[in-house]
């Protein structure tokens, strides 16, 4: 992963940099344009203690370090209008990039935590010591962690998804085990058991080096859909396609939220255009459905490398065939970052977006206004 020193919002392109919409064109995507976006805080603090790996089941030795405003990625974001458990906003993100880069095991501190908050700005720890709601197993177990947090309302309760990586206490031929698992939890504090979603020993046609990066779950309808992005491998090819060439947007469905989301080829999403450009590939992601239209969020970086620079919106009316905002939303220094619908119109929709920046580790808040 590579940190750029600054945020270069519209680098390159005829964006006006105080709203960072672009000035030169009329991007119409599904009837959508992007009517304006402005930042409404840098660098939110979220005041909590990095734990790393423990070196010995026995005994608690993990590293620690305080975290308040640096050192955070994945952000993935809920609004409940009403409030959950007395919160309108709840946050999970994982420790990375920033401070973190800096320290001797910095992936080990790569763990899903959760915050809450009332006005999307101020953010507080639902309960002291709740977090990190998981950690990695002793080094000489395991030298995997977990990443790329994703959050879903679902019943009455709080989901939360997440992903493996290495992550695994068996010996298996491939080396280690990739997978996404999932907790659940009724007031943000108490979370249920670990429980797998699927993985690379259940998929079809899948490997370690797959990634199974990000997984994004939304309720669509009376099935529940997974987006996550799966890459080519030696032993399971994935033929360049649709403005894709190693790295693949994947949607799976199931009629359960918790199981049923195996690999099927078929899943592959489309692009119909490439802004990113044929050096990029998609990376990281997350989906929201608003009106009938899938939003996505998309994290582009280098072909075959595990890396996120550039951030795009792209709009589906079927969830399967996307067409992407050409202008990005921001070119660089940019990764896995999150959107949530706050006023939803018939033709006018405002977005809470919170960006992750890779140079320092901040999490910065932005209002995006799209319109037909």
């Amino acid at each position: 992963m590579v940190a750029c020193s600054r945020d270069n919002i519209g680098k390159d392109t005829n964006i006006d940099k105080e709203t960072n919409i672009n000035k030169g064109t009329n991007e119409v995507v599904l009837g959508y344009s992007i009517s304006s976006m402005k930042q409404i805080q840098s660098q939110l603090t979220f005041a909590s203690v990095g734990v790393g790996r423990r070196t010995s089941i026995i005994g608690d030795n993990a590293p620690r370090i305080p975290l308040t405003n640096n050192g955070y990625t994945h952000p993935s974001v809920l609004y409940y209008p009403e409030g959950f458990k007395n919160y309108k906003y709840w946050i999970s993100l994982s420790p990375c990039f920033g401070m973190i880069m800096k320290l001797e095991d910095p992936v080990s501190f790569e763990n899903p935590y959760i915050f809450c908050s009332n006005d999307g700005i101020n953010w507080k720890e639902p309960m002291p010591n709740v977090n990190p709601i998981d950690t990695p197993a002793p080094s000489y177990i395991s030298n995997g962690y977990w990443s790329d947090p994703s959050l879903l309302p679902l019943n009455g309760s709080l989901q939360l998804y997440y992903r493996g990586n290495n992550m695994t206490n068996k010996i298996i031929s491939d080396g280690g085990l990739r997978s996404v698992v999932y907790r659940s939890s009724a007031d943000g504090q108490n979370w249920s058991k670990r429980a797998e979603l699927f993985s690379t020993l259940n998929n079809i046609g899948a490997d370690n080096e797959s990634m199974l990066a990000s997984p994004s779950v939304l309720q669509d309808g009376n099935l529940w859909t997974c987006y996550d992005v799966v890459y080519s491998s030696k032993k399971h090819p994935i033929e360049s396609q649709g403005n894709q060439t190693s790295g693949f947007v994947e949607r799976r469905q199931s009629i359960s939220s918790t199981s049923g989301f195996n690999k099927k080829k078929t899943d592959i999403c489309q692009f119909s255009n490439r802004p990113w450009g044929p050096a990029n590939d998609p990376w990281h992601l997350e989906v929201r459905k608003v009106n009938g239209i899938y939003f996505m969020l998309l994290t582009t970086g280098l072909v075959a490398k595990s890396n996120g620079e550039s951030l795009y919106l792209a709009l589906s009316s079927d969830g399967v065939n996307f067409t992407v905002f050409p202008t990005p939303l921001f070119s660089m220094d940019t990764y896995k970052s999150s959107i949530v619908p706050i006023q939803i119109e018939e033709n006018k929709i405002v977005f809470r977006l919170y960006q992750s920046k890779k140079s320092n580790g901040s999490i910065n808040l932005y209002e995006l206004v799209l319109r037909k």
